[in-house]
Formats: C-alpha cells, structure tokens, sequence
C-alpha cells in the first residue's frame, strides 16, 4: 500500500486522509488488514508525517462481507 501514497508524501502534506481497505475485505481476514494499515500509518509517520485520518471501510450490499467490514473498522479504530 505504502507504493500508492510514496508521491503524495513526497508533497510533504499537514494530513493524510487513508481510505484503505475496500479491496482487501475480499480476500484478507479482519486482523489482517488493520495489520497491514496500522502499518502503512506507521511507516508514514516513519517519513515524518504525524497527522493520518483513515477513514472506515463502506459497508457493501453483501451482509457477509458487511460483518467483516465491521469487524475491519472496530480494529482500526482501536
């Protein structure tokens, strides 16, 4: 993920705002993905960036992928 972000962080911004997530649901585990984004905002910080906003992963119309969803955003918000 942190490819995606590299040339906005190269503009030294005050915040970034992370939607990150939405394609994961489909193929990683709840734990995985606030794994791998709670890792990106380290790393961001890393480069000197101290203000991140993520923002939750949208619900979907497939109840089963809306439980991982929720399951996705209570961990981040930890």
């Amino acid at each position: 993920m942190k490819y995606y972000v590299k040339l906005t962080l190269e503009r030294n911004p005050v915040l970034v705002v992370l939607h990150v997530g939405t394609n994961d649901v489909q193929r990683k585990e709840p734990r995985e993905i606030a794994i791998d984004v709670k890792t990106l905002c380290r790393s961001i910080v890393k480069d000197g960036l101290t203000r991140i906003a993520i923002s939750e992963i949208i619900q979907r119309q497939d109840e089963d992928m809306n439980i991982k969803i929720r399951k996705t955003n209570l961990l981040l918000a930890e």
